[in-house]
């Protein structure tokens, strides 16, 4: 396994990052291509890492990590999403594939939302193994989530995700439907920096040295290194999606759906500023 180096990430807090909206100011960040692509199979798993900052008085509930596009002209829900919700005393990290109306699978962690300090930055990883391995497994600032926390549902039967590379993809805000799909910004202003997915979860989390591709033991991140995907395909050797840079440069990311073709893709960036400076606290 190799890396990528992505140098405009070498200093990701030192006022870099981007945070998504500002003084209630709705913001959001749309491509045009759907970034973690056409997934033939769900069996291979997934990997899933980010950081993300709280300002005081936001809810944990309205982070907004990925959306593609849930909803094509023919009104038939599909694509995946990862976001949050409240689920009594705590934040549920939830990753949904959707091919239907009735037809889901959701990978659901749960971390108490008094352990999401505002004002500081936070990592959150979850990998799943697919139709064998280690199953489900998440950390929280580098610390395991209890097995109690996570669970994995399926409604009806996902065997693959059926998106188009012409879906759209949004980030700090969701898709609404009225006719066409909306995207409906956030104005919350927070902030994320290396948002991170691929459809390959063949590394253990459980093995700190794969944990580090994302976040050192000192609780600063570990810029610029996306872990790579560990299995033979046409996206072998990146990640499906790494979307990184500076509220300048948020365009700056890997998504080669096939890495001998690269996509071309249009960005609309609403309400984008720097991030704040921090580091995270490791639990």
């Amino acid at each position: 396994m190799s890396l990528i180096l992505k140098t405009p990430d070498l200093t990701v807090f030192g006022a870099n990052g981007f945070a998504i909206g500002k003084s209630g100011s709705p913001g959001s960040i749309e491509f045009d291509t759907n970034l973690p692509g056409a997934m033939p199979t769900l069996n291979d798993g997934f990997y899933a890492s980010a950081f993300f900052y709280l300002p005081s008085g936001v809810s944990t509930g309205l982070l907004k990590f990925i959306q593609t596009q849930y909803v094509n002209h023919t009104s038939i829900f599909r694509g995946m999403s990862w976001a949050t919700t409240i689920n009594g005393s705590n934040t549920r990290f939830q990753i949904i594939f959707r091919n239907d109306s009735s037809n889901s699978r959701f990978f659901e962690v749960d971390v108490p939302t008094s352990s999401i300090t505002a004002d500081k930055w936070h990592h959150i990883l979850i990998a799943h193994s697919g139709s064998s391995g280690y199953g489900t497994k998440a950390y929280f600032n580098d610390s395991a989530i209890s097995s109690g926390s996570i669970s994995d549902t399926e409604i009806g039967t996902v065997s693959s995700l059926t998106v188009t590379i012409t879906d759209n993809c949004g980030i700090g805000g969701s898709y609404t439907v009225s006719g066409t799909p909306t995207l409906t910004g956030d104005p919350n202003g927070i902030a994320y920096q290396n948002i991170y997915f691929s459809r390959y979860g063949s590394d253990d989390p459980d093995t700190a040295s794969n944990r580090r591709k994302f976040l050192n033991a000192d609780g600063t991140p570990a810029t610029g290194t996306p872990i790579l995907p560990a299995v033979g395909s046409a996206e072998d050797g990146d990640p499906n999606m790494f979307v990184s840079g500076t509220h300048n440069t948020v365009d700056n990311f890997e998504n080669p759906a096939d890495a001998n073709t690269p996509n071309t893709y249009t960005i609309t960036r609403t309400n984008i500023f720097p991030g704040p400076s921090d580091l995270i606290d490791v639990i």
